[in-house]
Formats: C-alpha cells, sequence, structure tokens
C-alpha cells in the first residue's frame, strides 16, 4: 500500500489502536494493522454515514469489538498480507482468513468428530484445503458468537453442505438461542488465504456484505 494512503488511514485511527500497532514486532507488520485498521474504520463509515475518525468502539468480555452505542455487526480477520471485514446489519457475523500451510495435526485434534473423519481420508493437497475449508469456518463462527476460541471446536459441525451449524452437546445459550440460525459459508481461496464467513439470521436469506481490504 502506498505511504501516502497508509499515512492517511493512520490519522484516523485512536489512540489506543496507535499504541497497540506501535507495539508490533516490525514495520511490515505495522503497516499491515494500520491498513486493516484503517481500511475498517473506512468501510464502517461509509455504511454508516460517518467520518471514520469518530468511531468508537467497545470489547465484549470474551474481546470481542463492536462499535459504541450499537448500531451494525461487523468483524474483521486478517493473515499475511489479506485483510478481510464482514458486515451484517441482521445479526451477529464472524469473518475469518488463514495462510495456506501444511494441515497442523495438532488442530486436526481439536476439530468434530466427523469433520476429523472427514479431512483424513484425504491426504495432499486435498487434505490442506478440506482443513483450512474447516477450520476457517469454525474460527468465523466462533468468532459470530463472540465467544472466540473459549467456544470448544468439537462442539459443533460446518461440514453440512448447506451451510447450517450443528451444535454438539451443551454449548452456551448465546450459541443455541432460538429462533436464531447460525450459517457459514466458505469463500475458498484467496491469493495465498482461505477465508470463511459465519452469519446469524432469522432470515431464509443471509443478509451481509464482505469487503477485502488491502
Amino acid at each position: 500500500m502506498p505511504e501516502d494512503r497508509l499515512e492517511f488511514l493512520h490519522e484516523t485511527l485512536s489512540a489506543d489502536e496507535r499504541a497497540r500497532i506501535e507495539r508490533l514486532a516490525t514495520p511490515r507488520l505495522q503497516a499491515r494493522a494500520i491498513a486493516a485498521r484503517g481500511g475498517m474504520r473506512q468501510a464502517l463509515g461509509r455504511h454508516l454515514g460517518a467520518a471514520p475518525a469518530s468511531l468508537r468502539f467497545v470489547t465484549t468480555s470474551f474481546g470481542k469489538p463492536l462499535l459504541a452505542g450499537g448500531g451494525i455487526q461487523f468483524n474483521l480477520s486478517h493473515s499475511g498480507g489479506l485483510a478481510l471485514l464482514g458486515i451484517s446489519e441482521h445479526g451477529r457475523i464472524g469473518v475469518d482468513v488463514e495462510q495456506a500451510a501444511q494441515v497442523p495435526l495438532e488442530l486436526l485434534a481439536m476439530l468434530a468428530p466427523a469433520e476429523a473423519a472427514a479431512i483424513a481420508l484425504l491426504d495432499g493437497l486435498d487434505q490442506a484445503a478440506a482443513f483450512f475449508d474447516c477450520w476457517t469456518r469454525k474460527e468465523a463462527f466462533a468468532k459470530a458468537t463472540g465467544l472466540g476460541m473459549s467456544l470448544p471446536f468439537d462442539s459443533f459441525d460446518v461440514v453440512s453442505r448447506s451451510g447450517h451449524v450443528t451444535l454438539l452437546g451443551p454449548v452456551a445459550a448465546a450459541v443455541a438461542a432460538a429462533p436464531r440460525v447460525w450459517r457459514t459459508a466458505s469463500l475458498g481461496r484467496i491469493a495465498r488465504c482461505y477465508g470463511a464467513v459465519s452469519v446469524e439470521t432469522t432470515l431464509d436469506c443471509v443478509p451481509f456484505a464482505l469487503e477485502p481490504l488491502h
């Protein structure tokens, strides 16, 4: 991203955001964080008709950011050189992007039994694609609920072709609350990353918008 664009986005950030970014280890990581956070502010400002720098955020007890005062739901994820923002006006939303890599076997053991069994039948690039499609959908769902990694990844299943999430055993009331429907969708491979989105809705359709920020 051009230096002047980064400087412009940096000016829209809060003092707290700037301080967190300055603590990152390298200038490259700092530039990516500025692009992601600043791009998020630009996109949310367009949706709300507000100046990006005027937006204020709060976090839940599990660390999920929300707009102060309520309003649209959003979620940001970035990995490597890609940042993705999901925005929803009708329910909670989560997105995830992960850089492609070899399948981390220690994470495979965290999946629901049906997911792990289906992925174990594959090998090579097919197994990697299946794993990251599954893992990003699970991350997106966990982020959408607001529970993040505190939600056991073997407590829900995302292998359904319809995109519906199957809840397994006892889960938090915030996840199971009726009449909400949870759906996930894989975005496939984007550059060198895999991506997914998960949304909560009471509607037949799934109303959300995705914006690749950089």
